[in-house]
């Protein structure tokens, strides 16, 4: 798919992991690495969910002891 604005056609955005939202030739092409950034950011906010899940961080009448 594409999208034209002013008589320029880019591809069109496809989202954070796969290219820029910017309007832009260089912003538009597809990046390979922003989808293994974008695993390895999901991966290290799922394995921070446990770690909280499992020690005892979920709890929230245990706030006073996050400090």
């Amino acid at each position: 798919d594409t999208e034209t604005r002013d008589g320029v056609t880019l591809p069109s955005y496809r989202g954070d992991s796969v290219n820029g939202f910017d309007f832009t030739e260089a912003a538009r092409v597809p990046d390979p690495d922003r989808l293994r950034r974008m695993y390895h950011h999901s991966a290290s906010t799922l394995n921070l969910v446990r770690a909280f899940t499992t020690g005892g961080y979920a709890d929230l009448r245990q706030v006073h002891a996050w400090n």
